[in-house]
């Protein structure tokens, strides 16, 4: 369950400076040198840039400890990484021992061009937990035997997994037992069995009781608004996307939003489009007293929507927007969620939160990929309403985590970060909706981005209600002032 609407969104340690002298590999694609003279200082700037600054200066150190073939090697191999990889690939090198980083370089360059491409084409698709297997196995196995397995290639590396394994290599077949190979060791069976592999995993887990999470609201397309959906062309796109023709209220989900007592919803900011007010009054509904979105029912008009005015679409700091109904509701299933009166909800790490949502149900390392991480279809939406529980993390396990730096983010003032250990997470279609303390019904966050859906040991973040009370109560003051049909931006 994570980030609706948009489609977006380190670690620390010391290390010596590094004396690497690269031994001459046969394979090497010839020419190294004279590309490290002239694209040397380029690469340099690209890795650093995607650096924070208090690892700059060991990349530093670490780069001028290079020979220039160390120099040349780094430049091919991070120049075909994707945006954010390559800081996190230099990363990787600089936490490991001299001797392990010099035998990763040298790895990379056995490669020629067009192997180079095709292993650096598998890591730009991978996880930094994935590119982890690969200094695993060059500890336990030859050079030859890891080229090998990370080519695919079972002429090379002619071993075969035995009766009781179903390894894969190259996202393929484990090479013919007829091949005339040995048993692989361990090493090998371990990287075939996870590097090669995206393991299927839900990114949350049971539906929701019918007593719980009366609190959780829908904010959904209606009317007009949903009409460029049922075009040829938008069912074709549907086709190519999610496998097949969506329904109408698999189309209207946008975000998930709170409820917090007489006509007022919290919801995250990314959540409000910046259609003109007319078409969004018009085209938009939220939906309470009921855990199910799959029909017309418990739909309200919405009168004024008051959006943070610092809210920040890169870093997402501020996520937060204040939604008021024209009319008090009176489902008979409906609770509204406490308000915290300070940040966190003055809880402790690892407490346990409650998350709810309709949203994105697969794993996968970007909330606006086509296909999940198994290689499925996701879902648009589900239909009953879903919940999980995750715990209140330090700060840190975001901020240091591996898929976090790829792209860049880190937590601002007014952001926590919560995960699970068993996968549960929030994805795209849940932006906007509760994080609430289990054993007090306090509202503590508000649903708002991440660097994927269930990626192994990766926290997702979340708006801190708490931080925003004060906000959120002259926020609700102005509305009462405000014209109807009217969005506002409000410091």
């Amino acid at each position: 369950m994570k980030r609706a609407g948009n489609t977006n969104r380190h670690r620390t340690g010391a290390i010596a400076a590094l004396g690497l002298c690269l031994i001459p590999v046969p394979v090497a694609a010839s020419g190294l040198n004279a590309l490290a003279h002239t694209a040397g200082s380029a690469a340099y700037e690209r890795i650093s840039s995607e650096l924070y600054d208090d690892e700059a200066g060991r990349f530093r150190d670490f780069y001028d400890s290079l020979s220039e073939d160390g120099k040349a090697v780094l430049t091919e191999v991070s120049g075909r990484l994707g945006e954010g990889q390559r800081g996190t690939f230099v990363l990787m090198l600089m936490d490991m021992d001299t001797e392990l980083a010099r035998q990763m370089l040298a790895l990379f360059a056995s490669f020629d061009t067009a192997q180079l491409d095709y292993v650096a084409g598998h890591m730009s698709e991978r996880t930094y937990e994935k590119w982890q297997a690969i200094p695993a196995l060059l500890k336990a196995e030859r050079l030859e035997t890891v080229r090998a397995e990370l080519l695919g290639d079972a002429d090379l590396n002619a071993c075969y997994a035995g009766d009781t394994s179903d390894a894969e290599v190259g996202d393929e077949s484990d090479p013919a037992q007829g091949a005339g190979g040995q048993i692989c060791s361990d090493a090998v069976l371990d990287f075939r069995g996870y590097y090669w592999r995206t393991p299927y995993r839900l990114v949350r887990g049971v539906y929701a009781e019918p007593d719980e999470a009366h609190w959780q609201a829908q904010l959904a397309l209606h009317g007009a608004s949903t009409k460029a959906f049922h075009s040829a062309s938008a069912r074709e796109a549907q086709r190519k996307q999610f496998g097949r023709i969506l329904h109408d209220w698999e189309i209207n989900h946008i975000c998930g939003a709170v409820y917090i007592g007489a006509r007022f919803l919290l919801t995250a900011a990314h959540c409000i489009d910046s259609s003109r007010d007319a078409v969004f009054f018009d085209g938009r509904r939220i939906r309470l007293g009921t855990q199910r979105i799959d029909g017309n029912h418990n739909l309200l008009r919405i009168r004024t929507v008051i959006r943070h005015k610092n809210y920040d679409s890169q870093t997402h700091q501020n996520d937060i927007a204040l939604i008021e109904l024209k009319e008090t509701p009176r489902f008979k299933n409906l609770t509204e969620a406490k308000l915290p009166q300070s940040g966190r909800s003055g809880l402790g790490n690892g407490a346990p939160l409650m998350l709810t949502g309709w949203g994105y149900q697969r794993a996968t390392e970007s909330a606006g990929n086509i296909r999940a991480q198994d290689g499925q279809y996701q879902e648009r939406a589900i239909a009953r309403l879903l919940k999980g529980t995750l715990t209140l993390r330090p700060d840190s396990e975001c901020n240091n985590n591996r898929n976090f730096r790829v792209k860049k983010y880190r937590l601002r003032p007014g952001q926590f970060c919560a995960g699970s250990q068993s996968g549960v997470d929030s994805c795209r279609g849940d932006s906007g909706g509760p994080l609430v303390d289990r054993r007090t019904g306090t509202l503590v966050g508000l649903v708002s981005f991440g660097p994927g859906c269930g990626l192994a040991k990766t926290p997702g973040v979340y708006v801190d209600v708490g931080h925003f009370a004060d906000w959120i109560a002259r926020a609700k003051a102005a509305a009462g002032s405000g014209r109807a049909d009217t969005k506002y931006l409000f410091e």
